[in-house]
């Protein structure tokens, strides 16, 4: 019997990867981001400082966002080599799964569009639209995140956005979708630039948009569709009340979980079955929290996107310990059955971090071993 991919994908989220320490150093510089790949200190807001594996195993594959820098995966009991050419993961001494970082494009190595967008994992187009926050700069910022940690403030121009994508599409195929995000501003100031940024990609190409906002009014939801938009997600991250105020103080304070619901609810009416999610991070809060807000999502037509807590360096969480295997099986059994009773398909989302899958496990859960 092979090995059982999606208690491996979340034991890997859980532990992360060290790397062999006899390794190539061409090989570590390969793996590990450097200032280089993340350049201007723009970091987007979840777990783009991670490097995407694709494991493979018997005739199957998956990809993989792991922890590869971070303080707490010294302790990990994986580590990642390379025998025969062939790079491989370890668990205690024994090479358990094949494994191959996903190449790093040409595009990226370009200022001029490397400074603009990421690539994240086989095929995904990334931006940060602007690394500001505002509810950090006021002292009450989302503690588990790691935006605005260093770095000089940035908004990026539209025609920046359009020029670079241009430039990847025209001379380096193979990308298959945009994805965006945003630090804080106001609503509106925010909004605006979501706005802007999908009209000037849709003046250069018909390439597939999702994005990850605050909830908005209906009406802003029906003007970034009418834009271009293909998928958008709103996330809840955190659904116990007392947790999301003490973790999340002025984004829990502006946008309460009912608001989070009736939002995805307005959405999917608008963009379709399977086309709107909302992020949840799995261990930090108990795991009958996150599967209560897995279940509310599902129930308004959303797709939640469960992704294990990672301490990321620079945020106000680095140094709480990462959440147990144990829990995260128990969410993913209980959102698997969700999918069957909601009839929701992740597989059937056009774009976005659901498509891609490298951050969770939905697709490993409907596929696999539970």
């Amino acid at each position: 019997m092979g090995i059982n991919l999606l208690e491996l994908k979340l034991d890997l989220f859980c532990h992360g990867l060290r790397l062999d320490e006899g390794l190539d150093p061409a090989i570590k510089k390969a793996i590990i981001p450097t200032a280089g790949y993340s350049r201007n200190g723009i970091k987007r807001a979840s777990l783009s400082e991670g490097r995407c594996f694709l494991l493979e195993e018997k005739g199957r594959a998956c990809l993989v966002n792991l922890a590869v820098r971070e303080p707490f995966v010294k302790n990990s009991p994986y580590e990642f080599t390379v025998v025969n050419g062939q790079g491989w993961i370890k668990k205690e001494g024994k090479l358990i799964v094949k494994a191959s970082p996903t190449a790093i494009p040409l595009w990226h190595l370009k200022p001029e569009i490397g400074n603009i967008f990421q690539h994240h994992g086989n095929d995904v187009i990334a931006t940060t639209l602007s690394n500001l926050c505002v509810y950090k700069r006021n002292g009450a910022g989302c503690k588990f995140c790691a935006l605005e940690t260093g770095g000089e403030f940035v908004v990026k121009k539209p025609e920046e956005i359009s020029g670079a994508l241009k430039r990847i599409v025209s001379e380096y195929p193979g990308m298959r979708e945009v994805n965006i995000n945003s630090g804080s501003l106001s609503e509106e100031a925010t909004f605006n630039l979501y706005f802007e940024a999908i009209k000037a990609i849709r003046k250069v190409s018909d390439i597939p948009i999702s994005i990850q906002i605050c909830p908005i009014s209906q009406p802003k939801i029906e003007e970034l569709k009418k834009v271009g938009l293909d998928t958008i997600s709103f996330n809840m991250e955190i659904y116990d009340e007392k947790i999301r105020k003490e973790l999340m103080p002025e984004k829990s304070r502006l946008y309460s979980i009912k608001v989070y619901l009736e939002t995805i609810k307005q959405a999917a009416k608008i963009f379709g079955e399977n086309q709107v999610s909302s992020w949840l991070i799995a261990g930090l809060e108990p795991p009958e929290s996150t599967i209560s807000g897995c279940k509310a999502i599902c129930e308004n037509g959303g797709i939640p996107h469960v992704t294990v807590f990672r301490p990321l360096m620079g945020s106000q969480l680095e140094n709480v310990p990462q959440p147990n295997l144990k829990d995260m099986i128990k969410i993913y059994e209980a959102l698997k059955s969700m999918f069957t009773a909601y009839s929701l398909n992740p597989f059937e989302h056009k774009v976005g971090c659901v498509r891609c899958g490298c951050c969770c496990a939905l697709k490993e859960v409907l596929e696999g071993d539970l």
